[in-house]
């Protein structure tokens, strides 16, 4: 039995619905987020931003566990990943990055890139902890050293909460293999580390530190919701859209109507 063969989800519908709920989640706290950002001379740009905090570990851990229920379809996933990426960087340039030198992340390349890292590093550590000339604490081994390797190695590249996001997928995927609810966990505490490496202003230590472990609380509790909501099934291409759509439309609400004071 190879490591992706362990996580056997006693009703994959119901798991597509709680991923789902996550998902909608996720979604409403990025708005969230990128609204704080653009609009802190308007709103209260702190409480938004805090809410976005929420936004990546949950992002993460759906991701992480959509590639341990379908391995086989991770070189897709990451091609599908790419090709928005590439399509979604020059709008995440103008809106971040723009003529209204709206400060940003202090980061070069979207969140799609970042995913697409970390699901390139998983594919890479199944190959290593799948192979068949090797006894299982080897393959732990020379899995985890692959880990640290490729994830350092990405250091240099400006990615939307740099290196230690990228290794967030991975490490959950591979612990989502094992435990669902200890995946949901691991996203929080993954979802921390990030953004303390990321951000390094102390005054935000509990926005940075505390939301994305509440993130890990929320796709846990998720997990614990069995009866089925009434939320929309989102189309499988609608988060890919969605990413470069939102931040068009909030770019132009800040440029024509409500720009600058």
């Amino acid at each position: 039995m190879t490591m992706t063969q362990i996580l056997q989800p006693p009703n994959k519908d119901q798991l597509e619905r709680q991923l789902e709920i996550a998902k909608w989640i996720a979604l409403a706290t990025m708005v969230a987020d990128h609204t704080g950002m653009l609009f802190s001379d308007k709103i209260d740009s702190l409480t938004f931003r805090t809410i976005g905090r929420l936004c990546w570990p949950l992002i993460a851990w759906i991701v992480a566990v959509r590639l341990t229920l379908n391995p086989g379809r991770a070189k897709g996933y990451l091609k599908r990943l790419l090709i928005w990426g590439i399509i979604t960087q020059p709008v995440y340039w103008f809106t971040f990055l723009g003529p209204n030198g709206i400060p940003f992340f202090q980061s070069m390349l979207n969140i799609f890139m970042t995913l697409a890292l970390g699901v390139g590093i998983f594919v890479l550590m199944e190959r290593v902890s799948n192979r068949p000339d090797m006894n299982k604490p080897l393959q732990a081994a020379h899995a985890l050293a692959a880990l640290a390797l490729l994830s350092l190695s990405v250091w240099p590249i400006g990615v939307d909460y740099r290196y230690l996001a990228v290794a967030a997928i991975p490490v959950v995927a591979f612990t989502a293999q094992r435990s669902l609810p200890l995946s949901a966990l691991a996203a929080g505490v993954m979802g921390s580390l990030a953004n303390l490496d990321a951000f390094h202003d102390p005054r935000l230590l509990t926005e940075r530190l505390v939301m994305p472990l509440v993130a890990g609380l929320i796709a846990y509790a998720c997990l614990r919701i069995t009866k089925p909501l009434s939320l929309p099934r989102l189309p499988r291409w609608f988060f890919y859209a969605f990413y470069p759509a939102h931040m068009i439309v909030l770019l132009i609400l800040r440029v024509f109507i409500f720009p600058p004071i």
